[in-house]
């Protein structure tokens, strides 16, 4: 490299905003917490959703927009053929298409989860998001702070947002500043 450039010029990661610590990164707001839920496990299918519940998540409901997701294991809908599955325990779900109708694409890296909670949750996701909360949209996905992610709540107080893991650092960023 030339020695008449910037020393920036050698290290472009210089211009990037840094990435936070995924395992442990914690925000506290004014009313509101966010923390990053590492160690979730995540398969994305697409095609006949039903079969794929049936086998790889037993019993879970279809989770849509703002809908509460009880359950350890969540079937979040992305789209009318197109769902991601989480859970805290390792899914049986071997990558590829299934003779049941669907294929399954392993996903655990894919999305980062972050988790929000306090009693100003719903005035957070108002600022963060045109979406209405009331429209019970069958379907999880939405914009947040301008970048596509799934929207859930776990309980009345505390929502997830899962988002692809490139786009991660911006949300949590916007968190920081507000």
């Amino acid at each position: 490299m030339p020695d008449f450039l910037p020393k920036t010029m050698l290290d472009r990661g210089t211009f990037w905003t840094p990435v936070p610590d995924w395992t442990s990164a914690r925000l506290h707001g004014d009313g509101w917490s966010a923390r990053a839920v590492p160690d979730l496990h995540r398969v994305l299918v697409s095609g006949n959703l039903e079969a794929a519940v049936a086998s790889l998540a037993p019993g879970a409901p279809s989770i849509g927009l703002w809908q509460i997701a009880e359950r350890e294991i969540h079937a979040l809908r992305i789209g009318r053929d197109r769902m991601l599955i989480t859970s805290v325990e390792p899914l049986a779900a071997n990558p590829g298409w299934n003779a049941d109708g669907y294929a399954v694409s392993l996903a655990d890296d894919a999305y980062r989860t972050v988790e929000i909670q306090g009693p100003k949750l719903r005035e957070l996701i108002a600022e963060m998001s045109f979406v209405d909360l009331e429209g019970r949209s069958p379907s999880a996905a939405t914009l947040v702070c301008g970048q596509p992610a799934l929207l859930h709540r776990t309980s009345p107080d505390c929502a997830r947002l899962h988002i692809e893991a490139p786009l991660a650092t911006t949300i949590w960023h916007w968190l920081e500043r507000r």
